[in-house]
């Protein structure tokens, strides 16, 4: 087992965020609670540029973001932006979010994007472009300008000082602690891979990615795959000894993650690196089976798919993760270049939401209600889901609840949820109308009520309709029920 990095740390710094333990297994901990792995990736960068800076519409989308009821967001920080001349850095853009972050009382995961997006690194200062001979890329069949040479020193020691200068503001500026976590780079295997000729056979292999062996070649730009995971390491070694301390994740494609189960060592052999704390997939299936197919189940790793389409209903598959005690990055909230985001790609700056989109406000709304008891049930692998699968109703699912067996009964197409309190109690969701839980025999309900937690403190409002062990559990709400077992 990893040790927790907090374990390790000097007086004088803040640690926001660190891996903890429960039963051996890992979470994450923001500011000494749970964490829920669960947030929507804002693409404000490319909306800032595409908009000429247009603020009030920037601003538009952290108020939608949190009027769709998400409260943790991810955006992308290029190092070009921080660093627009060498050793001058320029941090208003930082300052520009942090003002909407606040305003609208979201949490952050910043993006570095810096030599390595997808295989490359176009998100650099443009010193770096004009000297290649100074700032080494290597040759590949399209571009060589794209692609750094990660055994060049001066190129990664210029990454590491901005990296370095952008944590020293974060811990100078971030008084509230909104940011959470930070993302090393993006995709880092992917890209670089897809260009490569083969110098024997002269052709480009486009199937770079069905085995162990071509990934390994032709991938992690061009394959510096070793090179790569000590440039992310040292990356995640300055935030971990900044004055402002999170955990930090790497993010990998899911390509042949499904058909190469091999390739879990990459996993494997970057946890072994100090700088880097977690691992997710990136994996844009719909469903529920071929997304599972493509996540490595990793011992000392917070399981997470870092993204998943946001632009369809991806609710059955979060509730399926929460219960394997792992998160969802929902990608985006809006994106006009593509058809991703949950509204429909506008060039005259209208909301139009896609068909998902009410369902994920309402399904995250239902969630707000039970925020921090979930969090520390999905960190402690407390947490059941019913028609994760997304069967199609009558649906009749029997579950265990933490020893407490349960069956979901739902008329259409819905997804139930279960989870246990620190005082014996169960909370129980559903969004279906007319949704039901049927207990035990051997159980004796006490109460039912209908409401949500303040923090951890329970406020009823309604008290739910009960038929002798069956508790009925409408669109979207969350029931508390106080419950003991009949003796003999």
């Amino acid at each position: 087992m990893r040790a927790s990095f907090k374990d390790s740390m000097d007086g004088g710094r803040r640690v926001v965020s660190y891996i903890a333990y429960h039963d051996k297994k890992p979470y994450v901990r923001y500011r000494e609670e749970a964490y829920l792995m669960y947030g929507v990736q804002m693409r404000v960068d490319w909306i800032y540029i595409d908009t000429k800076g247009n603020l009030p519409f920037l601003e538009e989308n952290f108020r939608r973001v949190r009027e769709l009821g998400f409260d943790s967001v991810m955006i992308p920080i290029y190092w070009k932006t921080i660093e627009p001349e060498k050793d001058r850095y320029d941090f208003s853009r930082l300052a520009l979010y942090y003002s909407f972050l606040h305003k609208y009382d979201l949490t952050v995961q910043w993006l570095w994007f810096g030599t390595d997006v997808c295989g490359m690194g176009y998100n650099i200062p443009d010193y770096l472009w004009k000297t290649p001979d100074e700032y080494r890329r290597i040759e590949l069949k399209d571009d060589p300008t794209y692609y750094f040479d990660f055994s060049c020193t001066a190129s990664m020691e210029r990454e590491q000082k901005a990296l370095t200068a952008m944590m020293q503001w974060i811990a100078e500026n971030d008084a509230e602690e909104r940011c959470v976590m930070i993302q090393l780079n993006n995709e880092v295997d992917q890209g670089a891979g897809s260009f490569q000729e083969n110098a024997a056979e002269g052709v480009v292999y486009d199937d770079w990615w069905k085995t162990e062996e071509s990934h390994d070649r032709f991938c992690w730009v061009g394959g510096q795959r070793e090179a790569v995971f000590r440039q992310l390491s040292a990356l995640g070694d300055i935030v971990h000894n900044s004055a402002y301390s999170v955990v930090t994740r790497v993010n990998v494609s899911g390509a042949a993650r499904d058909i190469v189960p091999e390739l879990v060592k990459d996993y494997r052999d970057m946890l072994a690196y100090s700088g880097i704390d977690i691992i997710g997939v990136d994996s844009y299936f719909k469903t529920w089976e071929p997304l599972l197919a493509d996540i490595n189940i990793v011992e000392g790793n917070v399981t997470h798919v870092a993204e998943n389409g946001g632009y369809y209903d991806s609710t059955y598959n979060t509730v399926n993760l929460f219960a394997m005690g792992a998160g969802m990055l929902i990608y985006c909230h809006r994106d006009d270049r593509e058809h991703y985001g949950m509204y429909e790609p506008s060039k005259n700056q209208e909301w139009t939401e896609l068909e998902g989109t009410p369902k994920v406000r309402r399904f995250n709304r239902m969630l707000h209600k039970v925020k921090k008891p979930l969090a520390e049930a999905v960190a402690h692998r407390r947490f059941t889901a019913f028609n994760g699968e997304h069967l199609v109703g009558p649906v009749s699912v029997k579950k265990d609840c933490s020893g407490l067996s349960l069956i979901f009964l739902c008329p259409g197409d819905g997804i139930g949820a279960a989870f246990p309190t620190a005082d014996g109690s169960v909370v129980l969701m559903a969004t279906q109308e007319d949704s039901w839980f049927a207990f035990p025999d051997e159980v004796e309900i006490l109460s039912a009520v209908a409401g949500k937690f303040d923090g951890l403190n329970w406020q009823g409002e309604t008290t739910a309709v009960q038929e002798e062990t069956r508790i009925q559990v409408n669109a979207y709400e969350a029931v508390k029920v106080n419950f003991e077992r009949r003796r003999g």
